[in-house]
């Protein structure tokens, strides 16, 4: 077995490779980068959260219009095997 040399430069390598697999992964899962994820990830919790708030105070019109918009984003993986059915 090869002795690596216990270095600043060997460890900055390999951290280095790590990091790149990491981004490698990141854009994969999320191709438009991470903000454009964090954006998405908000706008649907915060549909949630004003859908629960419309039924709760029983906005019928509201609570459509609302799970309309979450329907419309979740839309784009209506192939995908968990995809919720139609109430």
């Amino acid at each position: 077995m090869t002795s690596t040399p216990m270095d600043l430069q060997t460890g900055l390598r390999l951290y280095q490779f790590v990091r790149d697999r990491i981004d490698d992964r990141r854009d994969e899962q999320h191709p438009h980068g991470h903000d454009a994820y964090v954006e998405a990830w908000r706008k649907a919790h915060d549909l949630d959260k004003e859908y629960s708030t419309a039924v709760y105070r029983g906005d019928q019109a509201e609570a459509e219009c609302i799970l309309r918009k979450l329907t419309n984003m979740a839309n784009e993986w209506r192939d995908h095997p968990d995809y919720p059915s139609p109430a």
